[in-house]
């Protein structure tokens, strides 16, 4: 594990510093406590302000208070960047302050930073007690965990604002990567554990991918999280993942929102028909939720998932991912973020409110406990742990 320098100096008009660290027992013990707060704290900020003031210790207590804050700030890659922890507050005779920094760059944080710096300060009358500690921010391997699924492709959406490409990282092939067709989309805001995700919402801002021979496939799955921003009970179809059979024909695969429910269409011979549509219950889709999504295609018929659960079916529907022969204009790109409107016979391009990220698909029909597994992983979401060695106290 990495290790960072356990003792610095500073000149101070208060005279000397002592610097406590791992070498000290003092040091060895505030570690220790403060190892514990992290595995725990699930306390609100309030009630840590509460206990700090019910029975003051000093830095520990701004400790607690900032790991506290941490954890429980899902927004956190960005508010980081602010470069403090929680804002200057007074507390009884006590002052109590915070900074953060990247712990790599010295530099204030950024959205890649995976381990951060982080100092707090107590000050009562003139003296002044510091405290510093790294917290390294890790998240699941999900390349490697979906891999364990039969992972064909996997777009994780993650890039930064006006980024062009939706890197698929499976293949590292430009084939396999989509375009982000209004740039200005990519990066526009974070999910529930702070990862960065696009946001759609007109015609023509969706990522495309260009046809590949993965798309030929009898059986499969499609995992990705989403969240609809639009209103709730609409009777406008809004398509997140769309396929046509040939250009300017009828749908291949579509996935929507509509009147809070979900759609799933998939058909292999550039017709159209209700027979090919899994329909969830209504208001199992809101607004401004985000939501584990999964489709399945295959022998056991076309199936819809909603966080882990089957939550509709078309078991007499056994049509595989593939389109219209490539003479017919057939084996179109796959839009992420848009698609046809398949509540309409005429299947226009339409459009997606909201966002979508970690789009992975599978080479095979997934079983319904497999699907469960892999909702029940989020794959932005932080695990904080102490570095190991970067403990240090500071009296003044």
């Amino acid at each position: 594990m990495r290790q960072h320098p356990s003792s610095s100096s500073k000149s101070s008009r208060h005279g000397s510093i002592y610097v406590l660290t791992l070498l000290t027992v003092a040091a060895v013990g505030s570690m220790i406590l403060i190892g514990a707060k992290l595995r725990s704290s699930s306390n609100s900020g309030a009630q840590v302000i509460e206990d700090m003031n019910a029975n003051s210790t000093g830095v520990l207590d701004a400790a607690e208070l900032a790991i506290g804050q941490i954890k429980n700030d899902t927004s956190w890659k960005v508010n980081a960047q602010k470069g403090v922890v929680f804002s200057d507050f007074t507390l009884g005779d006590r002052d109590y302050s915070s900074s953060v920094i990247d712990a790599d760059t010295l530099a204030v944080p950024t959205l890649s930073t995976s381990i951060y710096r982080v100092q707090v300060e107590s000050q009562h009358g003139i003296v002044q007690e510091q405290a510093r500690f790294d917290l390294n921010a890790s998240t699941v391997d999900y390349l490697a965990f979906l891999k364990g699924y039969g992972l064909e492709l996997y777009w994780p959406l993650n890039e930064a604002t006006t980024s062009t490409t939706a890197e698929e990282i499976v293949w590292v092939a430009p084939i396999t990567n989509g375009t982000y067709l209004d740039p200005n989309g990519a990066g526009q805001e974070t999910n529930d554990e702070g990862g960065i995700v696009p946001v759609f919402g007109s015609i023509g801002d969706h990522v495309e991918v260009p046809w590949s021979n993965s798309f030929i496939a009898s059986d499969g799955t499609f995992s990705l999280w989403m969240k609809y921003t639009g209103p709730n009970r609409s009777f406008i179809n809004r398509p997140f993942l769309g396929m046509e059979c040939a250009l300017n024909g009828n749908t291949a695969f579509n996935v929507c929102v509509y009147y809070s429910s979900l759609w799933f269409y998939i058909d292999d011979d550039d017709t159209w028909g209700a027979p090919n549509l899994a329909i969830t219950g209504s208001n199992t889709i809101m607004a401004n939720q985000w939501y584990h999504i999964a489709v399945s295609w295959g022998s056991a018929g076309q199936k819809v998932y909603i966080d882990g659960k089957l939550a509709g079916s078309t078991a007499a529907n056994t049509d595989g991912l593939d389109s219209a022969t490539k003479a017919n204009g057939g084996r179109q790109p796959l839009m992420i973020g848009g698609g046809e409107n398949v509540n309409l016979n005429t299947t226009p391009m339409t459009y997606f409110d909201g966002s979508v990220a970690h789009v992975a698909m599978m080479t095979s029909q997934l079983s319904d406990a497999q699907v469960a597994e892999i909702a029940a992983v989020k794959p932005d979401l932080y695990e904080f742990s102490l570095v190991e060695g970067s403990w240090v106290r500071v009296y003044d």
